[in-house]
């Protein structure tokens, strides 16, 4: 039996402001909540484009990123939120490009960080409830599909 899995819920967004509130079933042989991803996928519309680099503007002109929505997650056992995220795009990758002799290729500075973000959570209680609200500032009809990825580690059989 694999010790880590993933559980993927995946929600439809598909109005201006939407907020979607869901559950996610633990399974029972769940020890513990051990990381938490976030991506999305549009299905229909276009994202903002990013800004033009200029070399006048100078070697770090830092732009603002666009705020898609903001992920909630607790436990039905606990009051407290456990986990807290903005799903964002990245408006600043042209710093990323090391491409000059100085800078030899390392893992992330050529992508961002690839992994989930790592939380421990006991998994006594065996749903999670979880608040998506999209923030999304487009002025053009829009939709898209937010992926979350429950990491689990279970228990020893």
């Amino acid at each position: 039996m694999n010790r880590e899995v993933v559980i993927i819920k995946s929600l439809l967004i598909d109005q201006p402001k939407q907020v979607k509130v869901f559950d996610v079933k633990i399974p029972r042989q769940a020890k513990n909540i051990i990381g938490i991803e976030m991506g999305m996928r549009l299905q229909s519309g276009q994202m903002p484009a990013h800004p033009a680099y200029n070399i006048a503007d100078g070697f770090m002109k830092f732009y603002p990123n666009v705020l898609i929505g903001e992920l909630k997650l607790q436990s039905y056992d606990r009051s407290t939120i456990f986990y807290a995220q903005e799903l964002k795009q990245d408006h600043n990758f042209i710093h990323t490009d090391y491409s000059s002799t100085k800078f030899n290729p390392q893992p992330f500075t050529h992508e961002t960080y690839a992994h989930e973000d790592p939380i421990t959570v006991d998994a006594k209680c065996t749903v999670i409830q979880g608040i998506y609200k999209d923030q999304f500032k487009l002025t053009t009809p829009y939709k898209y599909i937010v992926s979350i990825y429950i990491w689990i580690d279970n228990k020893e059989t």
